[in-house]
């Protein structure tokens, strides 16, 4: 191939070669419409590379935002960067394109119509390269995309393991706190179990001294009985009435069953005892009135015996001192007793 710089040259070259010039401009005519259309394109993809970068570089601010986007972010630095390179290999074949030299190889027809086949192919091999990249860049887009959502759903799961972390904390935490407030009511229930149990204690304590009190009353009460019937008696005596033996056997019987009472009674229980008390009030003042009763109607036939019998004075007046002696023996015996 030769390269003809020299003007002149090139013109008596031309002017010799009739029809020449005709197919050179015509050549060159298309030629500058294709440098035009291909500009275009260039210009085109330049733009189109310029808003992907534009993306890219917006998608990359939102990713890098995460810490987990870190990967992502590297990858997109790294398709930048070879967008970058082919952005400015573009525009280098732009700026060759646009600096073409009014250099012209000269050929013969057939080599004419070889290197317009050559420019052709070039051109086919760039229209079918920006094709190929168009592609990886659209694959590569689709797989930054992916990445970032596989990205979204790794951090939205390390987020659930967290709040599932949590959550266990937390249950851990309610089970420790239930077993110390069971442990707490535990020990309480044992603290109010032992105050029960020595509140119990007391009570039986207690009610055994009561029944010992009780016991003591009861004996004492039924001494007070006893004492209340040879008091009456005696003072019965000490008045000068005159009974019969029957009424001084009486007294006697009395006093006994006083004391086999005394003898056989044990500790009843509280209701029991004040109802026995009151029933032997009771009895014992019924058994009073009726000793008093008989005491004067014994009296009163002793008088009438008096003054219908004088002789048997002196009989009865040794029987009364009988029985006073016999009554003194016997009121000494139950007070040694």
């Amino acid at each position: 191939m030769k390269s003809f710089t020299d003007k002149k040259k090139l013109k008596e070259f031309i002017t010799t070669k009739p029809g020449l010039h005709e197919m050179l401009k015509v050549f060159f005519k298309k030629r500058k419409k294709k440098k035009k259309v291909a500009g275009n394109n260039l210009q085109v993809c330049y733009q189109e590379e310029v808003l992907n970068h534009e993306d890219a570089e917006g998608w990359l601010m939102e990713v890098s935002k995460g810490d987990e986007a870190a990967l992502a972010s590297t990858e997109l630095e790294k398709s930048i960067e070879s967008l970058m390179d082919k952005i400015a290999f573009l525009k280098k074949v732009h700026v060759q394109y646009a600096q073409i030299s009014v250099e012209i190889d000269v050929f013969s027809k057939s080599d004419l119509s070889t290197m317009l086949k050559d420019i052709c192919t070039q051109y086919e091999k760039l229209a079918k390269n920006m094709q190929n990249a168009k592609e990886w860049y659209k694959n590569r887009f689709t797989m930054l995309t992916e990445s970032t959502a596989k990205s979204t759903y790794v951090q939205l799961l390390k987020a659930k393991t967290l709040e599932i972390k949590a959550c266990w904390g937390m249950n851990k935490a309610l089970g420790k706190q239930l077993q110390e407030l069971e442990d707490k009511q535990n020990s309480d229930v044992s603290a109010m179990q032992d105050t029960i149990n020595k509140l119990e204690n007391e009570l039986r304590t207690t009610k055994s001294e009561m029944a010992g009190y009780l016991k003591e009353y009861q004996d004492l009460f039924n001494v007070k009985m006893a004492l209340d019937i040879e008091i009456a008696a005696y003072r019965k005596l000490l008045e000068g009435e005159e009974t019969g033996s029957e009424e001084q056997i009486e007294v006697e019987e009395t006093i006994e069953a006083a004391k086999a009472k005394e003898a056989k009674d044990e500790p009843p229980s509280e209701g029991e005892a004040e109802e026995e008390e009151k029933e032997k009030e009771e009895a014992e003042e019924e058994e009073g009135e009726e000793e008093e009763e008989g005491a004067k109607e014994e009296f009163e036939d002793a008088k009438e015996e008096e003054g219908g019998e004088g002789e048997g004075e002196d009989a009865q007046e040794a029987e009364d001192e009988k029985k006073d002696e016999g009554a003194g023996e016997e009121q000494a015996t139950k007070k040694k007793d």
